[in-house]
């Protein structure tokens, strides 16, 4: 492998970059995630995966498509940001050489500062709407009044979407299906928007054909005084409650304006569907989880490989790879504070630190 030294010469944003990500990093529990860590996983496949993007843009470049086209193919920041921290890591993990690696990194980052308005790294927003579209989403939103009890609902109703995303993308690819947006200062209130634009993925569960709801966004504006911040992997924390402050809301469900009825019936049913798909998911065997994982991780890029003129589904390699592996070893140190973990998780992504956790170092390809 080449040295990874000067990245920041080369790639002069990481330095921000990394910033922002230890800092969400630090803020996460790995013991929670599902259905297991995805970094005992990816090396199994980190090469494979960063020369398939890689691929992807030399055809993308090719067909002249620009960086703002392609950031019209996601929902919003949070897919980008988690995969350029996914990518941070298969470029240590693989082995890779630096360039094929770092070419890969900056693919990312173009296409998400053609997405994002401000705040690139998400350090505390996912601003991805123009003043225009803001004002237009002002304007013409049938705004209804809000209430404590109707906050209430709604956070039921987001938590449903939620779980059915984590249930059907696993905890690390549900990012282009589940995103909030905002927030954005309105005058006496503050803006934000849930978005869950794909609760069917038919080409992921085949179950998902008979789901009764497809796609579901929802606007609320809250009280100026409310201060709302959105990490970089879209964690939403507020020093006021959200329900008591809610001013207005809007719930659009399947294309259409949904009164509080409506939403009711939704938020009961989605929170059903998401049980039983978190269900099927739970049992499948451990050989199909893999593999599931591996279409999880492919689907979220489906648009811009189609696009490319390449199939989003993993190769016949990349299945090979993983068939009859076991997890890599656990890797955690036990971390004392949020500051230990800012440091230690830092160090985990800096291309420019030769640290790296000796359990994941094991897998290592030709090239």
């Amino acid at each position: 492998m080449e040295p990874l030294a000067k990245c920041m010469d080369e790639l002069p944003w990481m330095e921000e970059w990394l910033d922002s990500l230890a800092i969400g990093m630090a803020n996460m529990d790995e013991g929670t995630w599902a259905p297991f860590d995805c970094f005992q996983f990816f090396p199994y496949g980190s090469d494979l995966w960063l020369e398939k993007l890689g691929h992807a843009e030399r055809r993308l470049q090719e067909k002249g498509v620009s960086y703002e086209d392609l950031a019209d193919l996601f929902l919003g920041p949070l897919m980008l940001r988690t995969e350029m921290q996914f990518a941070f890591f298969d470029v240590k993990a693989s082995g890779i050489e630096r360039s094929k690696g770092l070419g890969v990194l900056d693919f990312l980052h173009n296409i998400l500062k053609a997405k994002c308005v401000k705040d690139v790294p998400g350090f505390y927003s996912s601003w991805v709407h123009t003043e225009k579209e803001i004002q237009t989403i002002v304007k013409h939103t049938p705004w209804k009044k809000g209430s404590a009890d109707i906050g209430r609902e709604i956070g039921k109703l987001m938590n449903s979407c939620a779980s059915l995303s984590w249930s059907s993308h696993s905890d690390y690819h549900y990012t282009n299906f589940y995103e909030n947006h905002g927030p954005y200062p309105i005058g006496e209130h503050v803006l934000l928007v849930r978005q869950f634009p794909n609760l069917k993925p038919v080409e992921l569960w085949k179950e998902a054909e008979g789901y009764a709801y497809d796609r579901i966004t929802i606007y609320t504006m809250y009280r100026k005084q409310v201060e709302i911040h959105l990490d970089w992997v879209n964690h939403l924390t507020a020093k006021q409650s959200l329900p008591e402050n809610l001013a207005k809301y809007a719930v659009n469900i399947n294309g259409k304006w949904s009164d509080v009825k409506h939403t009711r019936k939704a938020r009961e049913t989605i929170a059903e569907t998401a049980a039983e798909q978190f269900e099927r998911f739970s049992n499948l065997p451990f050989e199909d989880v893999k593999q599931k994982m591996l279409e999880m991780r492919g689907y979220n890029f489906k648009e811009l490989f189609e696009k490319a003129g390449m199939d989003w589904k993993p190769s016949q390699e990349m299945r090979e790879r993983v068939r009859g592996k076991e997890l890599l070893p656990k890797y955690m140190p036990v971390l004392k504070n949020a500051e230990e973990g800012r440091k230690w998780w830092r160090r985990f992504y800096d291309l420019n630190d030769a640290f790296f956790p000796r359990q994941l170092k094991t897998i290592r390809y030709k090239h």
